[in-house]
């Protein structure tokens, strides 16, 4: 971040690392306080997330693509979570998967854009072990995937919202697309 991102609070030094520690535990603990509150799945999920957002920032980011996949994982457990609210996770097991290949495709172009610092940093990205264009490649497949497949909750009706859900999707898919077309700039890829 001193290099990618030196405007965030610990690099910038708006805030000590130690502060953003006890911040982290008492956030963290509220979470899984309140996840508690509306059932032990949601709790579950809480919990695996919790673990999986430390290992994360510990070993995980700098793995090639193992990062990448983390994070996208953890959007599609936004949707999993959601239905295990209302103890129905089935409906939204299709967009938890549409989630997780557009963020993954996210995921890769932002480290596009953090080559620099993560060379620094030794961390091991697709786009440094394979190159940008290998890199621009997997993204674009899964951001493509992810728009192909955004069709078939519709064609299952698994929401029951017919052409409601073919608007947004639709409008959806024309903005994932766009930032297909517009790759080369991958700075403001991960922003669309």
């Amino acid at each position: 971040d001193r290099v990618n991102k030196p405007k965030r609070p610990i690099p910038s030094g708006q805030i000590s690392k130690r502060t953003s520690l006890v911040y982290s535990v008492v956030l963290f603990s509220a979470g899984l306080g309140l996840s508690y509150l509306v059932n032990i799945y949601a709790m579950s999920v809480a919990a695996i997330v919790s673990a999986l957002l430390i290992l994360y920032a510990w070993r995980m980011k700098k793995m090639i693509l193992i990062g990448n996949l983390t994070i996208s994982l953890l959007v599609a457990l936004t949707f999993i979570f959601g239905g295990l609210v209302n103890l129905n996770v089935l409906p939204v097991l299709s967009l938890a998967l549409l989630a997780f290949l557009a963020n993954t495709g996210r995921e890769i172009y932002k480290s596009i854009d953090d080559i620099m610092g993560d060379r620094a940093a030794s961390v091991n990205s697709l786009p440094i072990k394979y190159g940008v264009l290998r890199a621009r490649m997997v993204a674009n497949t899964c951001i493509l995937f992810a728009v192909i497949l955004s069709f078939v909750p519709y064609f299952l009706n698994v929401f029951r919202l017919g052409e409601v859900y073919l608007f947004f999707i639709g409008i959806t898919d024309i903005v994932f697309l766009v930032s297909v077309v517009y790759a080369k700039r991958s700075a403001k890829i991960s922003k669309i």
